[in-house]
Order: C-alpha cells, then structure tokens, then sequence
C-alpha cells in the first residue's frame, strides 16, 4: 500500500493512553466507532494478546470497560467547522465523485472524497501522527475495521512495512440497494475505496462465506478473502426451561432495515402467552414510531422497546428469553449472506431461533437443530412459526443451542485469525 493521507489541520487531538501489555512484535486494530464496545475488535485484540502481541487499538469511548492491556488511540472526531475548510471539502467531494462514477483511476477518486470528509481524515491523520511519535510501538500488523479505516492503515503500511488485513463486516457495496440517494451517492464512495484499498491488502477477512465470495469475484485481491465468523467468547449458562409466560427476543441496532414492524404486527396476532422485547439502539425517531406501533395495536403490556444491555452482560440478559429473533426480507447480497454476532449471541444465550430462510444463518440452524427458519417476511408466517413451537420443542432447541455454543465460539474461531497473521507475519 503507497496511499497518502491529508495532514492533520487542527481540531481536538486524540491521544494515547498507554496499558500493561506488552510483546515481541506490535499490532494496531483501527476502528472508526467505540472500540470496547465492538466485540470483532475485543476478540481480535485477545486472540492477539494471547498469542504474544503487543496491541494498540484506535477507536472512540464507548460504554463498556477497555481491558487493560490495550494501548488505546483515543481518537476525538472533533472535526471542524470552518467556512474556507467546508468549501474546499465540498469542491474535493464533488470532484472525487465525478472521478469515481468513471471508476477508471479508484485510488484518486477515493482519497479526494475521503480527505473532504473531516472527522475520518483528522482521526486517520492523527493514527499515523502517535504512531510516529511512539516508535516503540511500530507495527508489524495492522487490522483495518470496514473501508473507512483503510486509509490510515494504508499509511502506517506505507512507513512501516507492516501486513494489513480488512476486516469488511458487510457486503457494504450492497447496503441499501433501495435507497435512490445512497445507490448515487454512497455506492460509487465504497465501490472506488475497496476498488483501491481491498486490492492492496495482505489479506481481506468477512463474517460469512457468501460475502467472502462477493469480495473474491469483484476484487483483484491478493488472496482469496477469508471468513472468521462473529462468535462471542464462551460463557457458560444454564438451561431455563421455559415456562408459562414465552419472550422473544430481538437484540442489536434498531433500523427501518430490520423488519422489526412485522415483529410487532405478527405479536398483535400469535398467543397471549408470548411477548416481545425489542432490546437495542436505535435513532429516537425511528423508537417513537415504533413505540407508536405498539400503542396503535394496544400491545403495550406484550410487548416492550428497551434500550441496549452492555456487551459485558448481553448474553446473561438474553438467556432470559426463550426465543432469539432474527428475520428480516432478502433484497440484496448483504442481506442473504448475512451471518450477525446475534446469531451467535442467541445461540451461546441458550435460546430457540427463528431466522431468515437465509442461507449461512439455514445451514448453521440444519447443522446444530436449534431452531428453525421462515419462508417469508410477513406477520401472519412469523405468528404462524411462533405459535407452531410448543414449549417442549423450545426446550430441545435450547437445549441443543447449548451444545451448538461449545462449537460456535470465539475459543474455536480464532484459530482462523491466528492462522492468517501466522501466514503474513510468520511465527
């Protein structure tokens, strides 16, 4: 990787805040969101600390405690607000999109628009700036979260030889197929960024088989991309039967993108012994008008909106339920290779699952016989498949889910992570 990043033109500094790990060679995971509260980027930097790495990881504050072997970027997205600075950015973002439409030179088209957009490049420009100025911890390894942190990765590539694996999350070329403004707006951004920066990594990873074959056909990578799945770490708990009163559970961010009204709809219509929680954030909007929902329906006492539990105790809280919730309509590439971390979490919470008829999240529930899928995205199949589950077929499936968590955790899946620094980094 031989990119350039714009340099650092005032605003809040992040900072560094050193912790107690240490190692023989230095890893930097950059994420553009909170960093303890994103679990890919914890169980990274475990995997990694346990491997002898010495880690330092870039992201915001979040909500959740930083372990204290990190050496932590705190970066401020400040920002800036000055009327010469926007009107520059407006001209390089116009610029950068009418390049990126022609998609003949993707590297010019993806800085251009990058570097007019402030908050990512003063975080990217001060990554590289404490990387310089603590040359003690100089990377051998840097692990870059989505295209938007490809920039500063690339850079500390460039100064310092280190490898570089992206880690894409999503197929986010197909994020919002339905969206007008994003197809010509966002779509042409992604499409020259990983145009440019996936095709210059050492190693591209995913969270699901279909989408690593997306990235692979469309890419000139280097290797094929790889798949380390979202597991969380083990966390033994007990089986809860269930009992007279069923909870289904949905838990992660609350989008328009989720279904979550057919949930609602399909609430107003299965037994009075079944609730719903709708457990995650969300925009207040977007809340409201599902709160709205419920009062229209008069479901207020069955069903309940609640805001998100901490990463720490996300698992005990769901293993409350008795059914974890996932189905949401097909679409888009993103939406049918889709493999969440809930996945996982309802799997490792002990729960029942209702998905998707999707097929990474069918062949995973076929595999482990913890639960089953829905054909089609509509309140009456979704009550049908709820009420179709008598308690004791809950119960197997929680039963199983209990024994498919041994298997599908972080302790096992890391092995694909440690495998491929081992391959660019060797012993």
């Amino acid at each position: 990787m031989t990119d350039r990043i714009a340099e650092y033109e005032g605003g809040q500094q992040a900072r560094l805040e050193r912790g107690a790990g240490g190692g023989q060679r230095t890893a930097w995971i950059i994420t553009f969101t909170p960093a303890a509260d994103e679990p890919r980027v914890v169980r990274q930097a475990q995997a990694l600390m346990t491997a002898g790495w010495q880690v330092v990881v870039c992201g915001y504050d979040g909500r959740c405690l930083r372990p204290p072997d990190w050496h932590f970027v705190r970066l401020s997205n400040a920002g800036y607000s000055s009327g010469r600075a926007i009107q520059r950015d407006g001209f390089r973002r116009r610029f950068g999109h009418s390049i990126a439409k022609t998609g003949i030179v993707p590297g010019v088209a993806a800085r251009l628009i990058y570097n007019s957009l402030p908050n990512w490049r003063l975080d990217a420009a001060e990554i590289v700036r404490i990387a310089a100025a603590n040359r003690d911890l100089t990377p051998s390894l840097v692990i870059a979260h989505d295209n938007q942190t490809c920039p500063p990765a690339a850079e500390l590539a460039r100064r310092y030889g280190a490898k570089v694996i992206v880690d894409s999350h999503e197929y986010m070329l197909g994020a919002l197929p339905e969206e007008p403004a994003w197809v010509k707006h966002q779509r042409p951004f992604i499409k020259v960024m990983q145009d440019h920066y996936f095709t210059r990594a050492d190693q591209v990873v995913t969270v699901s088989d279909g989408i690593a074959e997306r990235l692979t056909a469309e890419h000139n990578l280097k290797r094929p991309a790889r798949v380390i799945r979202s597991m969380p770490f083990f966390e033994p708990l007990d089986f809860r039967p269930t009992g007279p009163l069923r909870t289904v559970l949905y838990h992660g961010i609350v989008t328009p993108f989720r279904n979550l009204e057919t949930a609602i709809e399909a609430a107003a219509l299965w037994r009075e012994d079944t609730h719903l929680v709708i457990r995650g954030p969300g925009e207040a909007a977007y809340l409201a008008s599902l709160r709205a929902l419920v009062a229209e329906r008069n479901l207020g006492q069955r069903v309940r909106i609640e805001a998100p539990a901490l990463y720490s105790e996300l698992l005990k809280r769901a293993n409350e339920a008795d059914i974890g919730y996932f189905v949401y309509a097909d679409g888009s590439p993103q939406r049918r290779y889709v493999l969440p971390n809930k996945f996982f979490e309802y799997t490792m919470a002990g729960l029942a699952l209702v998905t998707s008829d999707l097929p990474e999240m069918a062949a995973l529930l076929a595999r482990h016989g913890h639960g089953r899928t829905v054909a089609r995205v509509d309140p009456e199949t979704v009550r049908a498949a709820i009420d179709g589950l008598s308690n004791a077929e809950i119960d197997a499936y929680k039963t199983a889910a209990l024994a498919a968590a041994r298997q599908l955790c972080w302790e096992r899946e890391q092995g694909r992570l440690l495998s491929i620094v081992e391959d660019l980094c060797g012993h």
